[in-house]
């Protein structure tokens, strides 16, 4: 399996697993890494380290040892991998989906929304 690390300038991937304990793994899902995310290179630091990459619209700089503990599927894998059926646009949708909002007061930081699509 390859990581993060392992890719050039340029090239994305699909997140696949996250690895890490304690507080840098907090702290990596919080930004976005998580299962399923793609992941792309944008360009490294004179010294090669930080790398900074593009994940869910936003740029984010991880050192390169934090970048070998996120496990990725590279674009080239992903293509000889077959993909699961897309939902068409008549399909109905809807259903719940899990937020997580940052704790306040007695609350306890998450809850559920439904979602419902307008015709």
């Amino acid at each position: 399996m390859a990581t993060l690390f392992e890719l050039q300038q340029g090239e994305s991937g699909q997140i696949t697993k996250v690895k890490g304990r304690g507080s840098f793994r907090k702290r990596i899902t919080e930004m976005g890494f998580v299962k399923g995310r793609e992941v792309t290179v944008v360009k490294a630091a004179p010294l090669q380290d930080p790398v900074q990459y593009k994940i869910m619209g936003y740029h984010v700089s991880l050192r390169r040892s934090e970048a070998r503990l996120i496990e990725i599927l590279s674009v080239d894998d992903l293509n000889n991998h077959e993909t699961p059926p897309q939902m068409n646009a008549d399909q109905p949708r809807g259903g719940y989906s899990l937020l997580a909002l940052p704790p306040c007061g007695p609350s306890l930081g998450v809850c559920m929304m439904r979602l419902e699509t307008g015709s």
